[in-house]
């Protein structure tokens, strides 16, 4: 359910940013990515403090209670297994989405492109 609600937000997200701001979300880590690179060190981890994304990512952790302890399981930041599953579709969404502009600029350039004989 949160992976699918999290996938969902992530395409709505891609269709209203910029271009640059899509292509940031697109290269954020995210929380399992950044505990396999640090290797389970997750001290630093905390999207509600990003640069760019931070407003956001606080108002959906609020919209939908995302930190909040799962089962009893938290770690320091309270990033929970919900609010896991809920970030990797998000991040799916917003992957896919940038994979789709993608191909259609692809198909674009091509059918515009002067063809040499």
């Amino acid at each position: 359910m949160w992976y699918q609600r999290g996938k969902k937000d992530g395409l709505d997200f891609a269709r209203q940013a910029s271009y640059d701001t899509l292509t940031y979300a697109a290269k954020m880590e995210t929380f399992q990515e950044f505990a396999r690179r640090s290797n389970g060190d997750i001290e630093g981890y905390d999207p509600t403090r990003d640069a760019v994304l931070g407003a956001y990512f606080s108002e959906m952790a609020r919209r939908y209670k995302l930190t909040r302890p799962a089962d009893g399981r938290r770690d320091s930041l309270g990033i929970n297994p919900v609010y896991q599953q809920w970030e990797y579709g998000w991040s799916e969404g917003v992957c896919d989405y940038m994979t789709k502009v993608g191909d259609w600029i692809g198909r674009l350039t091509r059918a515009y492109s002067p063809r040499s004989n």
